[in-house]
């Protein structure tokens, strides 16, 4: 018996060493559950804290300073201030309507199929014309590729023309050349620039210079004034031609609709030469008097359908004048 007991006594002492060792794991990995839990509830309290002390994002200053940047011809900034305003509140409707605008204005585009007839009632061949029209949008200003075909009487010509419109704060300019294929009609070659300015918030002004080329040169410089009355821009034109060829006077005004260019026009034009300046007998008429209403509209924010009537009277270089009507119509796709 003794010998029994014996050799039972050091078993039952290692198991009391090892329920002392695991009672001492145990609160060990009680402690550290404790410490890690502290640590983690200390975190989300100053996540909670740092996002209680973040601004909100205010859409609607971001829109604010949007349309300002757009006006100052600062688009592409614009279109960064509105992302991060429909990153925000991609529920806000107005919001994604102001950045799409945006988008199409940078990064967008139209194509344009057109066709302009004008009749005179007396001598003069009637004028037809079609053309087709590509724009692409950039961050620094719209650039556009036009080609053109007239048949006026026995003769017909072809023209290709390209116009950029370089942005810069508070302005842009306008610049433009083209060349006719045979000369019959157009001009053999054109160019143009016209410079653009805010001069305050409502008064937008320019001035222009235009150079045409037939058998010989015809120069022509003007200038435009136009303010902005809420959705209505009224504006006037003068265009001289250079070595006592005419002068010719357009009033405009003009309502627009929406923000995204769909308007309502109507233009007086007098002067001692046309307003339009497109084949050397334009330049031998006397006197000309015009007056026109135009409309431009966008059909689910894609269609563009365009179209002007015109009714004017023209002095004939041997004596007597002609009374005219043209029509101007446009269909187009945006991009």
């Amino acid at each position: 018996m003794e010998q029994v007991r014996a050799q039972r006594a050091p078993s039952g002492a290692g198991d009391g060493v090892g329920m002392s060792r695991l009672a001492t794991a145990v609160r060990r990995a009680l402690a550290l559950a404790c410490i890690v839990t502290a640590t983690a509830s200390s975190q989300q309290v100053r996540q909670v804290r740092q996002q209680s002390m973040t601004p909100a994002f205010d859409v609607d200053s971001a829109m604010a300073r949007a349309t300002l940047l757009r006006r100052q011809n600062r688009k592409a900034e614009a279109e960064r201030v509105m992302a991060k305003a429909v990153a925000a509140a991609p529920t806000r409707a107005d919001a994604r309507a102001l950045h799409d605008l945006l988008v199409h204005e940078v990064r967008g585009g139209e194509a344009m199929l057109g066709a302009d007839v004008k009749s005179w009632r007396d001598q003069l061949p009637e004028w037809r014309e079609g053309s087709a029209s590509l724009r692409q949008n950039t961050g620094v200003g719209p650039v556009v590729a036009r080609w053109s075909r007239v048949d006026r009487g026995p003769l017909s010509d072809d023209r290709l023309e390209v116009e950029s419109y370089p942005a810069f704060p508070h302005g842009y300019f306008a610049l433009g050349a083209g060349l006719a294929t045979s000369s019959t009609v157009y001009a053999h070659a054109t160019a143009a620039a016209e410079v653009y300015g805010s001069l305050t918030e409502q008064i937008e002004a320019s001035l222009a210079y235009r150079h045409m080329e037939f058998d010989e040169g015809v120069d022509m410089v003007g200038g435009s004034l136009g303010t902005y009355l809420g959705p209505f821009l009224l504006g006037s034109r003068v265009t001289h031609v250079l070595r006592d060829g005419g002068t010719s006077v357009t009033l405009s005004a003009r309502r627009f609709v929406g923000d995204e260019g769909a308007s309502i026009g109507a233009k007086l034009a007098t002067g001692s030469v046309p307003v339009e300046l497109r084949t050397p007998t334009d330049f031998t008429v006397r006197f000309s008097q015009a007056a026109s209403v135009d409309v431009k509209v966008y059909v689910l924010s894609r269609l563009v359908l365009a179209a002007e009537g015109e009714l004017g009277r023209d002095g004939l270089a041997g004596g007597g004048s002609s009374e005219y009507s043209a029509a101007r119509l446009g269909i187009g796709f945006r991009y």
